[in-house]
């Protein structure tokens, strides 16, 4: 697998990071807080699924470079490609 795309990947993963934390951070994630409609266990129950999405597209960058750097370890990205199809149905 060509290093060019992995690092691509990778920068696309940590720019994601960076707009899904700082930018939508609070856009989407203060105001669902602070409605006080909905039921609290569906607030945090949203808001903790903010969290893990937010972990996962940092480690997904961080997997993508780490691929790049080693590309003996190309099991890695299978891994992340059956992730993301399964995230995305």
């Amino acid at each position: 697998m060509q290093a060019y795309f992995l690092w691509q990947a990778t920068i696309l993963s940590v720019i994601t990071f960076y707009v899904h934390t700082f930018i939508g951070g609070p856009r989407v994630a203060a105001p669902l807080l602070a409605d006080k409609t909905l039921p609290v266990a569906s607030k945090w129950l949203n808001y903790y699924c903010w969290h893990i999405t937010t972990l996962y597209t940092l480690i997904m960058g961080g997997a993508y470079a780490y691929v790049a750097l080693f590309p003996d370890k190309i099991e890695l990205i299978v891994f992340l490609c059956i992730l993301n199809f399964s995230f995305s149905i």
